[in-house]
């Protein structure tokens, strides 16, 4: 019975002209074209702020350069000598003083500072990334800042500020 009705109505339309309505999937050419340019629009927009990375570099190098700095005065505490962070518009580098003896560090700046992993104490500003002022800290065997005056060293739009008390901190 079924197939009878459905050859009757296979019939039906074709003795009316009509065929059944056929669904066309897809996109027209419009369509696609528009897409396209609404996607170029935004790409022009878009890319330039995705791909500069600046912002990142500065906040990496600030983040390293007041690790750094960290480091120096546990370094000044564990070792029970001054040491010594120059930062530049180059980098920065840490010095110890040439003669180590018992309750006394003397000579001149000479002796790098050493990393748990036996490399310098030292790193080159990225291209591009802006430190300012040039300046010498030098931190006592207590960890403080030799002259007592706090730093304050600008690197891009952070803030690294080193307390007289040795404190380091990144705004």
């Amino acid at each position: 019975m079924r197939s009878d009705l459905t050859a009757v109505t296979a019939l039906r339309s074709h003795r009316s002209g009509h065929k059944r309505s056929e669904r066309h999937a897809g996109f027209t050419l419009i369509e696609l074209i528009a897409t396209f340019v609404i996607l170029g629009i935004l790409t022009a927009v878009a890319a330039p702020s995705i791909f500069d990375n600046q912002t990142f570099t500065s906040r990496g190098y600030a983040d390293e350069l007041a690790s750094s700095l960290r480091y120096a005065q546990r370094i000044s505490i564990a070792s029970n000598c001054n040491v010594q962070l120059i930062v530049d518009a180059a980098g920065y580098r840490g010095w110890q003083r040439a003669t180590f003896a018992p309750n006394a560090c003397t000579g001149a700046w000479t002796q790098a500072v050493l990393r748990a992993d036996r490399t310098n104490l030292a790193g080159t500003v990225p291209s591009g990334v802006n430190v300012n002022p040039n300046v010498t800290i030098e931190f006592l065997p207590t960890g403080s800042l030799a002259g007592g005056v706090a730093v304050t060293i600008n690197v891009g739009t952070r803030v690294i500020n080193v307390a007289d008390d040795g404190r380091v901190r990144l705004q």
